[in-house]
């Protein structure tokens, strides 16, 4: 990565940068800070507070891809005794390696260890995957249920809740569809203020809170702006 440029940062203009992800009721800020040339300090190595970040970040990517892909099955796979993490995982990829050629759907999947400490997967997916699951998982137990789109963002908090645990069996932290990134189209606005009139601007009675929970960098700050944009026709 280049050096950059110290005076370019110092003359750039106070900005706030929004990327407003497609279908999924979601905005994220992001606004450069602007100092006067001194040095910021370097942040002490936290392990804890590094898994806490990553599993904020990990949170919100995971909320991003299920609102934006609409999945409507909750599917939780159990195995029927107790199963090595890599057991798990290439029981994972066997399954879903025979529904590539024939399925196309969305999945996101999150291991994780019951108080029993017996492994198991929690899938939000398609209907389609979700009836390829319940036909084809030999390895346990499958539990099924409908979600609603109003419940998504509760059950991606649920499938989340171990995000920040150093201990959780699997390292990463869920595992997606490929193709199933959010896309986002990105504006430029003067101010923090002038980002949320832009969001609130998107229809005038789209707009359901504003509630903002800056964090604080070395590089900026940053939040997400949840919004539920309304078509036309509805």
């Amino acid at each position: 990565m280049g050096r950059l440029d110290r005076a370019t940062l110092l003359n750039r203009r106070y900005m706030a940068t929004v990327r407003f992800y497609a279908d999924s009721g979601m905005a994220y800020i992001n606004v450069p800070r602007v100092g006067r040339g001194s040095p910021v300090p370097a942040t002490p190595h936290d392990e804890l507070s590094n898994q806490r970040s990553a599993a904020r970040r990990n949170r919100r990517n995971l909320i991003l891809r299920v609102r934006s892909n609409r999945p409507t099955h909750f599917v939780t796979l159990t195995f029927a005794t107790p199963t090595e993490a890599l057991d798990a995982s290439n029981a994972w990829i066997q399954i879903t390696a025979k529904w590539r050629k024939h399925l196309k759907g969305f999945y996101v999947r999150v291991a994780e260890y019951s108080e029993e400490k017996n492994l198991h997967f929690h899938v939000l997916c398609s209907a389609s995957i979700s009836d390829y699951l319940k036909t084809n998982w030999c390895h346990g137990f499958v539990a099924i249920r409908r979600v609603p789109f109003e419940d998504l963002d509760r059950i991606c908090g649920y499938m989340a809740k171990d995000f920040d645990n150093p201990d959780r069996p699997i390292r990463r932290r869920f595992v997606a569809s490929k193709g199933s990134k959010p896309s986002f189209k990105e504006m430029h606005f003067d101010s923090m203020d002038d980002a949320l009139e832009g969001v609130a601007d998107l229809s005038p009675v789209s707009l359901v809170a504003l509630d903002v929970d800056i964090c604080k960098t070395s590089f900026g700050s940053y939040g997400d702006v949840r919004w539920n944009p309304v078509f036309d026709g509805q």
